[in-house]
């Protein structure tokens, strides 16, 4: 059923591209000849029956529910965004069987994705209430204190990210803490806070990175942390992870910081790259055995690398978001490489071997996901095309709003080819009559979306793939 049902979308968006071909303007692809897209005007023709024409060619969205397997399977663990003002007074019904994480909203919070990559790499079944930590936050009244915290089956709470990790500790998953390697473990989670500097503003968004006076720090404070970092894996032995061949808890205490580090570190100062494999080579073999060996990591927790810089634009450690501009500057400019990158390869709705085989076996034991990055990030889209309209009409009707949304049919259209894309990555090979409205759309929600929260880093890549391929002129 579910291949017929592609196959009638195929066929869907052949038609699309035919009913699109007299109406076209030329567009540069960077590195490729010369290509088409339907242009905005495309769009203006819902006075002369063109719009309804076009409606009719694509999937509608129970074509494309039934083209997705996954969204009709009931997850049996729970998760509540505890901000939303019906989470905000009565506790959930609690489970008994399983644990009940609470974490920082956004996936910000480096001491929560400790917990939660715990959690997911040992495949442990959890409940989930996300928790707003920004400014006075909107706590609900049936919890204090601070994330991560976990509300034990007993019913039992406790807080503190390594004592969690630790308990987490069981004979029918992976070992986090194996006996040969205890002392490393320890040691190395030890070290964490002498080598990380100290004294600094706290932020979950950008840890270990300014003064209390909004200043970030010189840059060779953060060259010492790299070094010292390097030397320390050096020491523990062969590697890659920081006590051996697998990841341990050593790894999950440390991963949190040196993600953010990575992404957010060359914004600050030229030539500060901790992924440098001639100045830190352990270091840049740790962040390669991380990024490519761990399904959970990669496929979940690990936040990309757009997210972590727009986080340094918000409020939160005494600079109410105002970077310099400097910093401004490289952060732009990191974001204009990535997109030139994905031009050059013109790899518009495929994910890399790397992501499949990890999501293949991230996913076999998540029946409630889909078979591949683009399916899900198509699935995602769907569950929740609702919420996503409300925030397009909220962008429109602001006053600063400077980019030309589609609304009304247009953004139904755009969305519906936008999942239908993504469901057919890979199946065939004509990419060149993508709608104006649809590339908006896809740039849109890469703006908005904040990796992990929203979806995992190889979902979110084929969105953003979609978003930058065009080189507009």
């Amino acid at each position: 059923m579910t291949n017929s049902i592609l196959f009638i979308i195929q066929l869907c968006y052949t038609s699309l591209v035919y009913l699109a071909s007299t109406n076209t303007v030329a567009f540069q692809a960077s590195g490729s000849t010369n290509r088409k897209f339907r242009s905005e005007s495309f769009f203006r023709y819902d006075q002369n029956n063109h719009l309804s024409k076009l409606q009719a060619a694509i999937p509608t969205w129970q074509e494309i529910q039934e083209a997705l397997p996954n969204v009709s399977v009931d997850p049996t663990a729970t998760i509540i965004d505890a901000a939303l003002p019906e989470h905000q007074n009565t506790p959930p019904p609690y489970s008994s069987d399983r644990p009940t994480l609470f974490r920082e909203r956004h996936g910000w919070c480096p001491y929560s994705e400790r917990v939660w990559l715990a959690l997911e790499h040992k495949g442990i079944l959890y409940d989930t209430i996300r928790i707003d930590n920004t400014g006075p936050g909107r706590k609900p009244k049936y919890f204090s204190g601070q994330t991560p915290q976990m509300r034990w089956p007993d019913g039992s709470i406790q807080g503190d990210s390594m004592d969690l990790v630790e308990n987490l500790e069981s004979p029918n998953s992976p070992s986090l803490y194996p006996s040969f390697q205890a002392d490393c473990i320890d040691s190395s989670i030890s070290q964490f806070m002498s080598i990380f500097p100290s004294g600094l503003r706290p932020s979950s968004r950008a840890a270990f990175l300014f003064s209390w006076n909004g200043e970030p720090l010189f840059k060779h404070d953060f060259e010492k942390t790299l070094k010292r970092t390097n030397e320390l894996l050096e020491d523990n032995g062969s590697g890659p992870f920081f006590c051996g061949s697998d990841m341990t808890a050593a790894d999950v205490a440390w991963a949190p910081f040196l993600e953010r580090y990575a992404a957010q570190l060359p914004c600050f100062y030229e030539s500060l790259n901790p992924k440098d494999p001639d100045l830190y080579p352990q270091l840049a073999q740790w962040y390669q055995a991380m990024e490519t060996t761990i399904p959970a990591y990669r496929c979940r927790v690990m936040g990309d690398e757009s997210s972590w810089r727009k986080g340094l634009m918000m409020a939160g450690y005494g600079n109410a978001g105002n970077v310099p501009s400097l910093i401004k500057n490289r952060m732009d400019k990191k974001e204009m490489d990535l997109g030139e990158e994905i031009r050059q390869s013109m790899d518009l709705g495929h994910s890399s071997q790397l992501d499949l085989d990890l999501w293949k076996e991230y996913s076999k034991n998540r029946p409630w996901l889909a078979s591949t990055p683009a399916k899900e990030a198509a699935s995602v889209i769907w569950k929740n095309k609702d919420y996503i309209v409300k925030d397009v009409q909220k962008f429109i009707k602001a006053p600063f709003n400077r980019t030309a949304l589609p609304n009304g049919p247009a953004l139904d259209i755009a969305l519906r080819e936008l999942v239908s894309l993504l469901l057919t990555a890979g199946t065939f090979q004509d990419m060149e009559n993508i709608s104006h409205n649809t590339v908006v759309i896809a740039a849109f929600l890469d703006e908005r979306m904040c990796v992990p929260r929203d979806m995992g880093a190889p979902c979110a890549f084929t969105i953003k793939r979609i978003a930058k391929i065009f080189d507009f002129k």
